[in-house]
């Protein structure tokens, strides 16, 4: 996890990952681990060893996840923060499995925005797409 570990991380808040997961053991009995969302050594990308890249599971699901970006990573951080995919899915979590941005098409009953979606630096990343980007081909929008 050296290598895995920027300089600038913040150590503070990696250890309360830690705490977290010894606390939840404790407390219910069943074993906690301290996941890496996107592996540290996976197959197509590794991840960081930062406080955003973490996130405390039980051992069994993190032993079925077997470094892997789990499928539903990208899915949930969108619908932690309102959006669901429309169409697409299979095409965003493949690019974010691979390190690549995609081209994602925001709708709603007000507005179409053309957005992209990756997962950089240990986050994922939503930005406005850049003038002239290739026609999105998945779609996503807000749920109320």
């Amino acid at each position: 996890m050296q290598n895995a570990t920027p300089s600038w991380a913040d150590h503070e808040a990696i250890d309360a990952y830690y705490t977290e997961a010894k606390r939840l053991s404790v407390m219910t009995g069943s074993k906690h681990d301290v996941d890496h969302i996107i592996p540290l050594q996976g197959k197509h990308v590794c991840g960081l060893h930062v406080p955003w890249n973490l996130r405390v599971i039980t051992k069994t699901d993190n032993v079925r996840k077997h470094a892997n970006c789990g499928d539903e990573d990208v899915i949930g951080f969108l619908a932690e923060r309102g959006f669901k995919i429309l169409f697409g899915v299979n095409k965003l979590k493949r690019a974010i499995k691979l390190g690549k941005r995609e081209t994602v098409l925001f709708v709603s009953p007000k507005e179409q925005i053309v957005l992209s979606i990756a997962y950089a630096q240990g986050e994922f990343v939503i930005d406005t797409a850049p003038e002239g980007a290739v026609t999105p081909s998945v779609v996503m929008t807000a749920v109320s």
